[in-house]
């Protein structure tokens, strides 16, 4: 059990309180991480085209193992996680959540109100459902489809009385239920492991709370540093940023974003119309513009500016050579 602790011990938990030093052998370990490379490796060689079904309650799924957030900021796991969906799917400002429990192979560290399954033939081992453990999750973490799963009677009873009280199920659980030190140390580390999960959240709703407007919004972040730029309107436009404005092929009636940073060797003015976003870079030099799956954006070039336009809302990676990390920009 001190092996499996030691393993969960990620970069990401190391403020989770410890009384006792872990020891475990090289060897352990690497058998640990093997139950999970194992499933994924093989899938990876697939020669087949995986489908992924239609998100429903009561499937598992495996997490990515890293992600940019709601403000362009990267968050990663070092130890891949698994989860099983325990609500249908609803929406935060046409953004797609669920709510999921961790699902674990450790059933070693199992108590009396754990859900465990013993067949291995639905992931390629024995898992329990962390129900004490339930989080919010924005969808787009999801990564594959593993198999689906029904809790028993029992736990889904409990499970219903504890969401109709609004009770948490870790502060509940806490009081009524014996845990040895081990059993409480993994509840403790798997809680902290699934704020990787709720931030996805928590992350959007910190964007809805400071976009610049009630139905659009814009942030950039470089080197984990965030900046929502500033709205103009035409009443409250300075004389300058006009004149700035025009060379953007902006009019003088349109409502824009302004990022005007002294750190950045550009300015950046983003404004929206019925065909989506547009992204003027105020830059001779040549700059790239990326979407999620890493693809080029067409670019329209001259001696002083670069123009992207028709952009679907979405986050985005802005290169130039002068910087040595691309800008994220996220459009909403």
């Amino acid at each position: 059990m001190k092996t499996i602790l030691q393993f969960l011990k990620d970069k990401e938990i190391q403020n989770v309180e410890s009384s006792e030093m872990l020891r475990t052998s090289d060897k352990g370990m690497e058998n640990l991480r093997d139950l999970f490379k194992t499933q994924f490796s093989l899938a990876d060689k697939s020669k087949y085209l995986r489908i992924h079904p239609q998100i429903q309650r009561e499937q598992i799924w495996s997490v990515k193992t890293d992600y940019d957030d709601f403000q362009g900021i990267s968050q990663e796991i070092l130890n891949p996680m698994l989860v099983w969906i325990g609500s249908v799917a609803g929406q935060i400002e046409a953004e797609d959540y669920i709510r999921v429990c961790p699902v674990s192979p450790f059933t070693e560290l199992s108590a009396e109100d754990d859900e465990i399954c013993e067949d291995s033939s639905l992931i390629g081992f024995p898992f329990l459902v962390e129900l004490w453990n339930e989080q919010p999750m924005l969808t787009e973490l999801l990564d594959r489809y593993l198999g689906y799963y029904q809790i028993k009677t029992e736990n889904r009873t409990k499970n219903e009385v504890l969401k109709s009280v609004g009770e948490p199920k870790a502060e509940y659980t806490k009081g009524i239920i014996a845990l040895t030190p081990e059993q409480e140390e993994f509840r403790l580390i798997e809680i902290s492991r699934a704020k990787y999960l709720n931030h996805s959240v928590l992350s959007l709703l910190s964007f809805l709370e400071n976009r610049q407007e009630q139905n659009a919004g814009v942030v950039i972040s470089w080197n984990d540093k965030i900046e929502y730029p500033q709205f103009f309107t035409e009443q409250h436009n300075e004389k300058h940023t006009l004149l700035l404005a025009a060379k953007t092929a902006i009019d003088k009636n349109d409502e824009y974003w302004l990022a005007d940073n002294p750190e950045l060797p550009f300015k950046i003015f983003i404004r929206k119309d019925k065909n989506g976003f547009i992204i003027t870079v105020m830059t001779s030099e040549k700059v790239r513009l990326v979407d999620q799956k890493n693809t080029e954006l067409n670019c329209e070039l001259d001696t002083q500016r670069s123009v992207f336009s028709n952009i679907d809302s979405g986050i985005y990676r802005l290169f130039y050579q002068g910087l040595n990390s691309p800008l994220k920009i996220r459009l909403k």
